[in-house]
């Protein structure tokens, strides 16, 4: 069963994906992958393994569980939904574009605002000053931001829901 929702964004969309596109130079492409690494695997994973083995030093059981299955299994629902919706990428073909899989919803920007906003609730309830919450807050905020913001720049996402989507119906989602 197919059905296509008309989104009014659509050229917009697919504007800012060519402009984005069309703009990348390696200089440019250096500095996006330098925000993008702080959403990768890899990244995610050298930090969530630093935080495992310091609160199994430290004991702190609730905060060890609350991050396994906050970021982890954040990533694996992410997963799962990439496989139920079917987003292909903007750009499969150029000199910079080597990835493969779907694109929504990103990987990358789910990692970050898992991991760093996790990161947020364990650090704030410790801050005494409003300068520091606040500090800590738009810096995770910002982190965040600029990992989303690479990954469009650099063709990995759309900005904007596509123009159509349709559902499956093995799974009952829209794509």
């Amino acid at each position: 069963m197919t059905v296509a929702f008309a989104n009014p964004f659509w050229s917009a969309d697919h504007g800012i994906a060519t402009w984005f596109h069309e703009r990348l130079t390696p200089a440019f492409v250096t500095i996006l992958h330098a925000f993008t690494e702080f959403g990768s695997g890899e990244w995610i994973g050298i930090v969530l393994c630093a935080l495992v083995l310091f609160f199994v030093w430290k004991r702190w059981w609730p905060s060890l569980v609350t991050l396994i299955v906050a970021v982890p299994g954040g990533m694996l629902l992410n997963e799962w939904l990439k496989l139920a919706v079917h987003r292909q990428r903007p750009f499969v073909e150029g000199p910079f574009v080597d990835w493969s899989g779907y694109s929504f919803a990103s990987g990358h920007t789910i990692a970050a605002t898992l991991l760093y906003g996790q990161l947020l609730l364990f650090v704030l309830p410790a801050l005494k000053t409003r300068h520091w919450r606040l500090l800590c807050i738009v810096s995770a905020m910002s982190l965040v931001a600029l990992v989303g913001f690479s990954r469009i720049a650099l063709g990995a996402h759309w900005l904007i829901r596509r123009r159509s989507a349709q559902i499956c119906p093995s799974v009952g989602f829209s794509s």
